[in-house]
């Protein structure tokens, strides 16, 4: 599982409580995007290729998803031979053969087919095709049905992944390509064969396309408020540096085109303009892209199929050039999959002219078909860096060894290996992983000067819950709390951190004093109130205490944590068991096989003097937990209490043998009462 397929594809929490109304919501966003439709299909795979081992990714099987991936891309192949060859008309079916083989098989294409959570890549581009091949339709033959059924996929394509916003722009250049309701003098060569029109001006042609603009419109802004939602734009890449960034996505891409060399899951930002300047070659790029559209004009003139083709590569990239910096990578491969099918035109196009002579077709026959080969197996070895965590960031890491993020995802993946391994009693394999991932995430910090405060608070975060190095985890959460970002959320997250490892320490003043900060920041948040009841709770304030888990509850009614801790404090400290069963009695509401909630209603039940009832529900935990001495030595108690001091030995004896130490005193007085 790679990056945010854990989050997108079996840990979804859209999935659990499916709503169409929730997921379609426009206030809805999930990892910065506004995707229904993409939500939707990943809902529907786990519906259909779930089945698999339940305690390893909820059953996930990536097989299936994989095969989905696959399937849409074969799909979008073909659909690109089918709108360029109607397109262009069938005398040049080439041209469309070409640009699909090779937008079939070019390696920058892996990432969107392999990544599993790329789903949103290939769904939205089957749509868009699909919207493309109805609107030539539309052209060739002024079927209304057809310009319907495009606004239809246009709609589906934006709700799969707002990069499909481009499209009315496309079509605006397909007219233009066919002069059809008007022209532009430069827009026009001698290979004008396929003209629909006389290029007469009609305003209908702009009419047509009002619908298309508005959805663009209205998708474009709600894909920025969800990406100012999840505080995805970094603001310390915005400014007049925009400019070279955009310039640098332009020429990388189409370098990449012709040498898919050095490609990568992620590409970071060769600087990070808080601390430095940008490289010197930077400044030089805007005028690459200059002669660019140098060379464009002048042989457009003589083939529009250059220009159309470069003018489809620029309109489909333009939104993700970075003029808008979103996240911390500067180019990505998948925003090639549509694209691409521009430049791949131009190389079909220009492929089929030069055939026309005699003398070189057969040496471009095989040049094709070697270039066929190479691109093939290179696609084939770059699937294999996708096989996993571990093949996908040690490439990143081996590419930027500088870079913050490889380093900190393989520690991260080790991390959830050692609690699988934890939880199959395996401690020593557990604590091997933990090192490991300790490891990698000292590497993100200290490899990469720009790090963000993530890999500390990962680090941070084993150093509490699992190697109980409590002054090294508050080490690392305080330096998360120095970066200068206020809105960032890890500032809110490190101090609850924080405060769990002063409780951890007991140093309940000091976890006090933090938390305060963060309840100051963030007042709604269940969490922040919950982890003040630990500490005031710690503190001996009990009544304190309460009322901080009782904010808690106020905000969430269902939150587990608050619940369980509050029903602990009223049979623990405040002595008032009623209360504790009413509130483990909620968790179970929830998780109705909460093996602490199970086993502190026994507790409470046996200090009510239930005994019959304790019993009945230490039977009911011991059936969950067969080998849990604690239960056993438990139930004992309430044996005895209720004077069976037979059944309360035999339970002690089996609690001793699982471990559990028994007063040997009390084992010889219950044996004595017992007469044995």
């Amino acid at each position: 599982m790679l990056w945010d397929d854990p989050e997108y594809a079996f840990n979804n929490p859209f999935f659990k409580d499916f709503s169409f109304a929730t997921v379609f919501s426009t206030d809805t966003f999930y990892m910065g995007n506004y995707h229904p439709l993409t939500i939707l299909w990943l809902y529907w795979e786990s519906l259909l290729f779930s089945g698999g081992d339940p305690a390893v990714y909820n059953g996930f099987q990536p097989f299936w998803f994989h095969l989905n991936n696959l399937l849409f891309h074969v799909a979008n192949t073909a659909l690109v031979f089918y709108i360029i060859k109607e397109f262009l008309g069938d005398k040049k079916w080439q041209i469309a053969a070409i640009t699909a083989v090779l937008f079939g098989i070019h390696p920058m294409h892996v990432e969107s087919v392999a990544w599993v959570s790329e789903i949103k890549d290939v769904l939205y581009g089957f749509f868009y095709l699909a919207a493309l091949l109805a609107y030539v339709r539309y052209q060739n033959t002024g079927d209304k049905k057809m310009i319907g059924a495009a606004l239809v996929f246009f709609a589906l394509s934006l709700l799969a992944k707002a990069q499909g916003v481009t499209l009315p722009v496309l079509f605006v250049l397909m007219d233009l390509y066919k002069k059809r309701g008007f022209s532009l003098p430069y827009f026009s060569s001698s290979d004008d064969d396929n003209n629909t029109s006389n290029g007469n001006f009609n305003i209908s042609v702009f009419i047509e396309k009002i619908p298309f603009f508005a959805l663009s419109i209205f998708f474009g802004l709600l894909a920025i408020k969800a990406q100012e939602a999840e505080s995805a734009i970094n603001p310390n890449f915005e400014g007049t540096d925009t400019i070279f960034y955009g310039s640098y996505g332009i020429l990388h891409y189409l370098l990449q085109l012709f040498v898919p060399i050095g490609l990568s899951g992620a590409h970071p930002y060769p600087s990070n303009p808080v601390f430095e300047p940008l490289p010197g070659y930077f400044k030089l790029l805007p005028i690459g892209v200059i002669a660019l559209g140098l060379v464009t004009w002048f042989f457009g003139k003589k083939n529009k199929d250059i220009w159309f083709g470069v003018l489809f590569y620029l309109i489909t990239i333009s939104i993700v050039l970075k003029l808008v910096p979103v996240g911390d990578t500067i180019v990505a491969e998948r925003y090639t999959y549509i694209p691409y099918i521009g430049l791949f035109f131009i190389i079909g196009s220009l492929i089929h002219k030069f055939s026309e002579n005699e003398k070189l077709k057969q040496p471009l026959q095989y040049g094709i078909l070697g270039v066929v080969a190479i691109l093939s197996i290179m696609t084939w070895q770059r699937t294999k860096v996708w096989e996993n965590t571990f093949t996908f960031w040690s490439d990143v890491s081996e590419k930027y060894p500088n870079y913050w993020r490889g380093y900190n995802c393989i520690g991260q993946e080790y991390s959830q290996m050692a609690k699988l391994a934890a939880s199959e009693g395996n401690n020593e394999l557990a604590q091997q992983h933990y090192q490991s991932a300790l490891a990698n995430l000292a590497a993100a910090c200290e490899n990469d000067k720009w790090a963000p405060p993530i890999p500390y608070m990962l680090r941070g975060a084993i150093y509490v819950d699992n190697l109980k190095d409590y002054d090294n985890a508050i080490k690392d959460f305080k330096k998360v709390i120095s970066f200068p970002n206020p809105n960032d959320p890890t500032q809110i997250e490190a101090r609850y951190n924080l405060g769990l490892a002063y409780i951890r320490k007991k140093e309940f003043q000091n976890a006090v004093q933090i938390l305060n900060e963060a309840i100051t920041r963030s007042p709604n948040n269940p969490r922040g109130h919950y982890f003040m009841g630990l500490a005031l709770a710690g503190a001996k304030n009990y009544k304190q205490a309460e009322q901080a888990y009782g904010k808690a509850l106020t905000i969430n009614p269902s939150y587990v944590p608050a619940l369980l801790n509050r029903g602990v404090l009223y049979t623990d400290q405040i002595n008032i068991p009623a209360k504790g069963i009413a509130d483990f009695n909620g968790v179970l509401l929830q998780q109705p096989n909460h093996r602490d909630a199970l086993i502190n209603i026994g507790i409470c039940l046996y200090k009510l003097n239930k005994n019959n009832e304790a019993i009945q529900q230490y039977n009911r935990c011991i059936q969950l937990m067969p080998n849990n001495g604690r239960i056993l030595y438990l139930r004992a108690l309430v044996y005895a209490q209720a004077t069976n001091f037979k059944n309360a030995f035999t339970d002690a004896q089996k609690a001793t043998q699982l471990g559990v130490q028994v007063s040997p005193q009390q084992m010889n007085e219950w044996k004595t009462k017992a007469g044995l």
